[in-house]
Formats: C-alpha cells, structure tokens, sequence
C-alpha cells in the first residue's frame, strides 16, 4: 500500500491547506473507497499555525454543506463565523456556511487542524 502523504509546510499567513487528493489518500485506509464514491465533494486538512490568522473572508458558494472537525486545537484557537467568536472542540463537528464571513486566529503555542469536508 502506498503511503499517504500531507504537505503541511505554511504559506503566507502561517497557514496551509492540504489537496483534496492527498487528504482522500490519508482517509482510504479507514473509509474505504466511500470518501471517493461521489458522496463526498472535497475533504482537506486546514492548519493554523502559532500566533498566526486566517483573516476574515467569504467564500464562494458550494454545492451541499459545509462540516469542520477540529483535529488539533489550543485554548489560544478561537472562530469567527456569522458575527459569533467560538472555541471549536477538538471531535465535535460543526457546520458551517462558507459564503458567511468567518476566520480564524491560533493566539496558542500549537498547531491548530480541521478537517473541512464538503458534502453533497
């Protein structure tokens, strides 16, 4: 079996996102051929580094929903999503509208992860 492999280096802004294709190759050996079968969009790791920010923006429309579930998280991790500031918990999976402003800032001394899984 091939290992999979995730580019987690940060770009501008302290953090990255890893391809579609590289986060469906982490998760077949779990899910199977299901994270490919046409039920799911597009999944991908979204990484936060230390003292750095995803500032406030709207995304384009998507076709389906939204999920985020926080992997790796600090109490410095806080959200920003339709006016409201929340601490996500790592292993709860929350839905969110990407056409809504929302951001993200890691005040912590950790990396901070979500998987973003968008559903059909």
């Amino acid at each position: 079996m091939a290992q999979a492999y995730l580019d987690m280096t940060s770009g501008p802004g302290g953090s990255f996102s890893t391809e579609p294709s590289a986060t469906a190759a982490l998760f077949r050996p779990v899910l199977g051929g299901n994270i490919l079968s046409g039920q799911w969009i597009q999944a991908r790791i979204f990484g936060l580094c230390p003292s750095q920010q995803i500032v406030a923006h709207c995304d384009a429309p998507i076709e389906g929903r939204r999920f985020h579930l926080p992997l790796a998280s600090n109490p410095g991790c806080w959200s920003f999503h339709d006016d409201v500031w929340q601490r996500l918990e790592v292993g709860t999976v929350y839905e969110m509208d990407p056409t809504i402003r929302h951001g993200a800032v890691n005040w912590g001394d950790t990396l901070r992860l979500n998987l973003v899984v968008d559903i059909a």
